[in-house]
């Protein structure tokens, strides 16, 4: 039930950063980032967080599990179906909120904890129920509250109204009245809040903590000079125009967001966005049947869950298997390439359709045999001159050289390790490239057995405005930093330049404790040795896949956590 956003960013050519956003500074146009991030800048910034439920800092211990975030719900349901087999005796679910998700929930969750009872003919006593500081729906028609009612009845669900529960702790709700309800599980399903930056951020919000925007979408500043921010979904409150939190409003303002973002950006006219007033409110009561309501309208049926279903499906399926194919190249691009390979023959045909999925890092390498072939052609110099006074012990082959430097006086030697690594971007976000390239070039120094020393970077950033390619070096280097920061090994200096693509390498030296006769060579290992894999193998086949949008979000995230 996830968009991926992963597969979105790379078909619609824009950046996916994954951090943690801690505030704004308005004035500077920065959005500030947790940990040792530094800010990322915009010109046009579009606040599209969502909202959360209301719930106490410490619901975990307490044994509540708020439904957003979804993965994390998502995970504590999973954990509940696999500990039905060992209940006993009576069970009492609660879920708290009496909105349409904590109707769905507690009617579908009763629906399918009574299936899995029933599966192992247990003789668990399950109670669900739901409890609400209000009525049930009440955003909706009274023809849907009285079909809600009336599930609730034939299903034996409680439905405990008036309750306005004010904490939980050891599986009890209170009640601000005195009144308590016991639980052996409980999800939270509440009134919408915001993140608390919201309220610190120098933007003006409603009443309840979200964010004022006219029908522009645009946010209402505390000061003219703050620039142009948008915000759209749950966390935008359009300035007198009410509306329920409810995903369809935030779809049918996403079109005036994207329109009126573009138009800043060209110095254009924006659109205005005018609310509906009314909606299709399609609720699955989880044993495929479902209760429709629009307006004064209201009826229910298995039908409808049918076409709730398709309308999901089908809303879910445009945003990844519905996507077109990604163009490799331009027309004119294509069409060049395709006759000088044609001319080539088959070996060239073959190439280019390899091409189009190289990956650009360790996998963008040019072949062993092809580099081997090409300097068994050159005459390169593999000793110094008699003035260096240095020895070279491990060259060419290897993870890196190994110098032997003779001390003044022809008494005694230090080992210096020397490695270069350099790679094109792979992934979307400059300071976790930055991470990655510098981890990789040090991984060469360590993998000998040295300690890395320092670093010269060549850094090699797209053409850009100055501006632009300054917030770019800051986020690249940064990355690169922290990952030298943590061996100590200092940056010492470096080379730019610019190109196409954002690009990262580094020259690196380590001092080698012991000698070159102790390095870890490739030659060194014998028979019956192990080798130890720190990281897993093939992300290079992932990365090009995903140059292609066709790798998951999940991989992606998994292998960039272990290569960051």
């Amino acid at each position: 039930c996830h968009l991926d956003l992963n597969v979105l960013a790379r078909f619609a050519r824009v950046r996916l950063v994954h951090a943690t956003v801690v505030g704004l500074d308005l004035e500077k146009q920065h959005v500030l980032l947790g940990g040792d991030r530094p800010p990322i800048a915009y010109d046009v910034l579009s606040i599209n967080i969502g909202s959360a439920p209301k719930v106490q800092e410490d619901s975990a211990k307490a044994g509540v599990t708020p439904v957003k975030p979804i993965d994390g719900f998502g995970a504590r349901w999973d954990e509940l179906l696999t500990h039905v087999p060992s209940w006993s005796g009576k069970r009492r679910l609660l879920v708290v909120g009496g909105g349409a998700g904590g109707f769905e929930l507690a009617a579908s969750m009763h629906a399918r904890l009574t299936k899995e009872l029933a599966k192992i003919r247990s003789g668990v006593e399950l109670t669900v129920g739901l409890v609400t500081r209000s009525g049930l729906l009440p955003q909706h028609t009274l023809g849907a509250r009285a079909l809600a009612e009336k599930t609730f009845r034939e299903r034996g669900l409680e439905l405990h109204t008036g309750y306005d529960v004010s904490h939980a702790e050891g599986g009890t709700l209170y009640c601000r009245d005195g009144r308590t309800l016991a639980y052996d599980d409980c999800i939270w399903c509440t009134q919408a809040s915001p993140q608390p930056w919201i309220g610190e951020c120098g933007l003006r919000t409603d009443q309840d903590g979200f964010l004022l925007v006219d029908q522009q979408m645009r946010c209402k500043s505390l000061r003219p000079s703050d620039g142009v921010v948008f915000a759209g979904g749950d966390i935008a409150a359009v300035e007198g125009h009410p509306r329920p939190k409810a995903g369809v409003f935030a779809v049918m303002a996403g079109m005036t967001l994207w329109i009126n973002i573009r138009a800043t950006l060209r110095g254009e006219k924006l659109v205005t966005y005018w609310p509906q007033s009314s909606f299709l409110g399609l609720l699955g009561l989880g044993d495929g049947n479902c209760i429709a309501s629009r307006g004064m309208l209201a009826t229910e049926g298995k039908w409808l869950w049918d076409l709730k279903d398709w309308i999901d499906r089908r809303w879910m399926w445009n945003y990844f298997e519905g996507l077109p194919e990604m163009p490799t190249a331009s027309q004119e691009e294509s069409s060049i390439g395709n006759s000088v390979a044609a001319a080539a023959g088959e070996e060239g045909l073959s190439l280019l359709k390899k091409a189009v999925m190289r990956c650009g890092g360790c996998g963008a390498k040019v072949g062993a045999s092809t580099l081997s072939q090409a300097m068994a052609r050159v005459d390169a110099p593999v000793q110094p001159g008699e003035a260096a006074r240095a020895k070279v012990a491990v060259g060419v082959g290897d993870d890196a050289a190994v110098v032997d430097l003779l001390a003044e006086g022809g008494t005694g030697t230090v080992s210096s390790v020397q490695t270069i690594d350099f790679f094109r971007s792979f992934v979307d976000d400059p300071y976790v490239f930055g991470r990655i390239a510098a981890i990789h070039a040090l991984s060469d120094c360590e993998a000998m057995g040295a300690v890395p020393q320092t670093a010269l970077a060549l850094v090699q950033v797209p053409y850009a405005l100055e501006q632009k390619q300054e917030e770019d070096l800051v986020q690249l280097m940064s990355g690169a930093s922290s990952a030298l920061r943590e061996v100590g090994c200092a940056l010492v200096g470096g080379h730019t330049c610019e190109a196409k693509e954002l690009g990262l390498g580094f020259s690196v030296n380590g001092r080698l404790p012991g000698g070159s006769s102790l390095a870890l060579t490739k030659a060194t290992m014998k028979p019956d040795e192990v080798l130890v894999l720190t990281k897993p193998i093939g992300t290079g086949a992932l990365f090009a896949a995903d140059m292609r949008a066709k790798a998951r979000g999940p991989w992606i995230s998994a292998a960039l956590r272990s290569m960051a």
